[in-house]
């Protein structure tokens, strides 16, 4: 007995006005990036497309794994499906190709960007030596400072990266902080500094009385997982993983602010820049530089990279008054984000 061979996929061909590929990180889509815990540069690529679809674009996105999912008037396609299985085939007026990776398979374009949100290691050579072959290639980042680590790459523009008008939104919630009686949070990836977080705050309710009714929530994004052990032998600390945006932002909202020992330096700074948005400082000890927190935040007194000084700081009765979050909205971001790909409005192309 014989099988009848399968017929070869004929792809299905679309157009789009742009296409990100975020071909590196979580398999995301707009409900699952507002419903599950996410990091930064995926809630960033969901923010985006969403804009460029209330702007008038037709846009899609490939991710890693899942299949195709049409949401908010975003197209999101199963890299495996497009790269590999060749079952659609997209052609676009501009790919923004995110982080590191090749360029995908059946995908052509006009115009090329690429947008780079971490710091650079050897996988940063890739989509640089790719640039380099395509004429008029564009790179963005989200602050000097990650600018600086990206030396020579074509046409190098800074957009700071976008967040959702309805964070902005949100009714601001009036807190009295107690001296004594502080909550904060950790809201980063544990790999960015958990282990000295836990390690300082446990030698400040240990040693400091301003510490002794202090807690400290601790939440994950979701790509990487907190030692349980050290959580649970570090006085003051209990873990709370959020299901939702949402669900962040009220944690931020009703607690006194962050508090983190940051080792990897951050390049846009999204939960710092969501407390902020909350009305709530980001107590951030930068071990390794302060990356791009002072240039982001609008109360870069928060941030520090002396111990003594920021456990002084911390430790005060009264903090400084909190200056309302930089204007990162999308509709804020937009008309930068539209030059940079070399599309007009629709309505002056109207």
């Amino acid at each position: 007995m014989r099988f009848t061979p399968r017929k070869p996929v004929t792809p299905t061909k679309v157009h789009y006005d742009v296409v990100i590929s975020q071909n590196f990180g979580r398999s995301i889509d707009s409900y699952r990036a507002r419903t599950q815990p996410n990091g930064g540069s995926e809630l960033h690529t969901v923010v985006l497309a969403e804009g460029l679809v209330r702007a008038g674009f037709s846009v899609a996105v490939l991710q890693p794994g899942g299949s195709f999912v049409r949401w908010a008037g975003t197209d999101y396609y199963s890299a495996q499906d497009v790269a590999e299985r060749g079952i659609w085939e997209l052609d676009c007026d501009v790919l923004i190709s995110q982080r590191f990776g090749q360029l995908p398979r059946n995908v052509s374009f006009s115009r090329l960007v690429v947008e780079m949100h971490d710091l650079p290691d050897e996988r940063a050579q890739v989509p640089h030596d790719f640039m380099a072959q395509i004429p008029g290639a564009k790179t963005v980042v989200h602050s000097k400072y990650n600018a600086e680590l990206y030396p020579g790459w074509p046409g190098l523009t800074i957009i700071p990266a976008a967040f959702e008008e309805s964070l902005y939104d949100l009714p601001k919630v009036a807190r009295e902080t107690h001296r004594k009686k502080r909550t904060f949070i950790y809201g980063s990836a544990a790999l960015k500094g958990l282990e000295p977080t836990l390690q300082l705050w446990g030698e400040l309710k240990r040693h400091k009385s301003e510490f002794s009714q202090a807690k400290l929530i601790v939440t994950s994004p979701g790509y990487d997982s907190p030692q349980f052990d050290k959580l649970r032998s570090t006085p003051g600390v209990v873990f709370e993983q959020p299901q939702t945006l949402g669900d962040m932002q009220m944690r931020l909202a009703n607690a006194d602010g962050i508090f983190m020992v940051n080792l990897l330096p951050e390049t846009f700074g999204c939960v710092q820049t969501m407390a902020e948005i909350a009305g709530r400082p980001c107590w951030a000890l930068c071990l390794n530089g302060p990356g791009a927190l002072r240039e982001v935040l609008a109360n870069p007194w928060s941030v520090h990279t002396d111990p003594q000084q920021f456990v002084a700081a911390i430790s005060q009765p009264k903090w400084p008054k909190v200056a309302p979050a930089r204007d990162y909205r999308m509709s804020t971001v937009l008309p930068r984000w539209l030059d940079v790909l070399g599309l007009k409005a629709k309505e002056a192309a109207a």
